[in-house]
């Protein structure tokens, strides 16, 4: 123990961001992400962003309104209030993407710019390991006994494949000599469920956090939370801020910059399929979608070529036609029972699939459920019963929304 007043003061009252409001990531233990929030907002927005980060994200966060005033959002999905907000840590920022994008307002500028002075004046050397016990413990007499040794497989008992992606799952004796007793818990890629509160991608390969066994090596590899942080929304990349407008007017208006500048929402557009399910996509996806549908009604090739996308005939047809051999002649039946992925209904695109990519997370993670097929994996379901609260949320949040009809007779599923 430090006889050394400072120092004890030091240890024991850690410097803490007093950028208020912000949102604070526990990663790993000592690893903290942080991202400075718009200030003066109603309360439910700020207790909607804590949700809707927390539940994107799988990661405990915490929202720090002020130096006595924290929500805790935990990994069983409770929220709990403290006055004692998070202090200490290793702090990072610009890493995490919060699921909208902030508007450079000056006070919200000068937060940011002081965190990341605040992140890089207490940078430390050496480095950070994710959680070397694996999240295990101790097994018991029973567990030893009864997970003892591998299969026929040589896979560690205890394990058994998933029907879906094929990897291996449950819980095992940790085969490392260095960990014979040890029971860790092992999850397959459709047990990833930490994604992106902007884009809604998986923030890593593997879960975050938790362990996988890798069937070429045969040992269970961990992987830290910080694997996340290299994760990149298509498009926006790093920074929590909106970016910086485009001027230049000099140049015929681009509908992607003036979207971005104007913060434009595309349409979304729905449809209800047979099973009494809603799939939502956007209006341009839906029509392309719609478009391979109508292909599929083609008489010869030439009408089929003609009536489908060129981009989604370049990318789904014409590389499976063999390299030593012609397309087909513009006068030769079609049928689409020889296309790529048709019979196994992976063509045209099933959009139930592509839904978590769709929705903006505030509406995905409360309305979508997820369903797995045995031939085309995982897929997401919204109840049509729930129809007019999915409108309404996403009209409170700036979209436009149509039924597939109304928006030019699509047809998707």
């Amino acid at each position: 123990m430090s006889t050394n007043p400072s120092a004890s003061r030091v240890q024991l009252n850690p410097p803490r961001f007093d950028g208020f409001p912000y949102l604070t990531t526990r990663v790993v233990a000592g690893l903290y992400h942080v991202i400075v929030i718009p200030a003066r907002q109603q309360a439910e927005w700020y207790q909607e962003l804590l949700y809707c980060q927390g539940e994107a994200n799988q990661l405990e966060t915490c929202l720090v309104l002020d130096a006595r005033t924290a929500w805790f959002w935990s990994l069983d999905g409770g929220v709990t209030q403290t006055d004692q907000p998070p202090t200490g840590g290793v702090i990072v920022t610009d890493r995490l993407q919060p699921c909208e994008a902030f508007d450079r307002t000056p006070d919200l500028s000068a937060r940011h710019t002081r965190l990341t002075r605040f992140s890089e004046a207490r940078k430390v050397g050496g480095y950070l390991h994710g959680d070397l016990n694996k999240g295990g413990r101790t097994a018991t007499r029973e567990e030893c006994h009864r997970l003892a040794g591998v299969d026929a497989d040589g896979v560690p008992n205890g394990l058994e494949q998933c029907g879906f992606c094929g990897d291996r799952h449950g819980k095992c004796l940790d085969p490392s000599p260095n960990f014979t007793t040890w029971l860790v818990q092992v999850h397959c890629r459709c047990e990833n469920h930490n994604r992106c509160a902007r884009c809604g991608l998986a923030l890593a390969e593997r879960r975050l956090n938790a362990n996988y066994y890798r069937e070429s090596d045969g040992h269970i590899w961990h992987t830290p939370g910080f694997c996340g942080l290299s994760h990149l929304c298509p498009g926006v990349g790093q920074g929590t801020l909106a970016p910086e407008p485009d001027r230049s007017d000099s140049e015929p208006g681009s509908l992607e910059r003036i979207e971005q500048e104007h913060h434009v929402k595309p349409v979304l557009v729905y449809t209800v399929v047979e099973e009494g399910f809603l799939v939502f996509t956007t209006r341009q996806r839906g029509i392309e979608v719609s478009q391979m549908y109508a292909a599929l009604e083609a008489k010869t090739w030439g009408e089929f070529r003609a009536l489908m996308p060129t981009d989604a005939y370049a990318e789904h047809i014409a590389p499976c036609v063999e390299e030593d051999s012609e397309q087909p002649a513009d006068n030769e039946p079609f049928e689409p029972s020889g296309l790529p992925g048709y019979d196994d209904g992976d063509f045209p695109p099933w959009l139930a699939t592509e839904m978590d990519t769709v929705l903006p997370a505030a509406v995905f993670y409360e309305y979508a459920v997820g369903e797995s097929s045995v031939l085309n994996g995982p897929f997401w379901t919204i109840n049509l019963a729930r129809l007019s609260e999915v409108v309404r949320r996403l009209e409170e949040l700036g979209y436009e929304v149509k039924d597939a009809k109304s928006a030019g007779d699509l047809y998707f599923r």
